[in-house]
């Protein structure tokens, strides 16, 4: 027969406080019948400001650093994620091929082209009028607001 033995664990107040968080949301979810996934739990800590993901973006600092930096930084920053090696390599190299994928769609603007495309706006006399007509296509009868918007999106403000 089977048997299960439990240690008495009293954990610290920070601790506590976190287990009680995740009881909660846990009860919640279970409330509408739902169960939740660790990785589940972890983005409704992320979304409720519990705790701060800054995974992707140590992803895409380590992503950018040269080779070399990277292979001396990986081993640290795999304990720092609580992650192997190999996952955290296959991250870096997820992140590095999304990086040249945006590199490659923003070097393939051609100025030409786009200012053929805008050449009925560069030579338009009144742009806000030009504005306002196109927004009336969209939200009719609100021509004014449509300017404003515009003047209050294009404006710098120096403070």
């Amino acid at each position: 027969m089977a048997c299960e033995a439990f240690i008495n664990y009293r954990p610290q107040t920070a601790t506590r406080r976190i287990i009680d968080q995740a009881n909660a949301i846990i009860a919640q979810y279970l409330d509408q019948g739902l169960k939740l996934t660790l990785r589940q739990l972890f983005y409704q800590f992320v979304a409720r400001a519990l705790i701060e993901n800054y995974l992707p973006q140590l992803q895409a600092t380590l992503a950018a650093l040269p080779r070399r930096v990277y292979e001396s930084r990986r081993t640290e920053a795999a304990a720092q994620l609580k992650m192997r090696v190999g996952r955290l390599d296959n991250e870096v190299k997820a992140e590095q091929e999304k990086a040249r994928k945006t590199a490659k769609k923003s070097e393939g603007h051609n100025a030409e082209k786009l200012q053929a495309s805008a050449t009925h706006i560069i030579n338009h006399n009144d742009i806000l009028e030009l504005f306002a007509q196109d927004f009336a296509k969209v939200i009719a009868g609100e021509a004014v607001n449509g300017k404003l918007l515009y003047l209050v999106g294009t404006s710098r403000f120096v403070c």
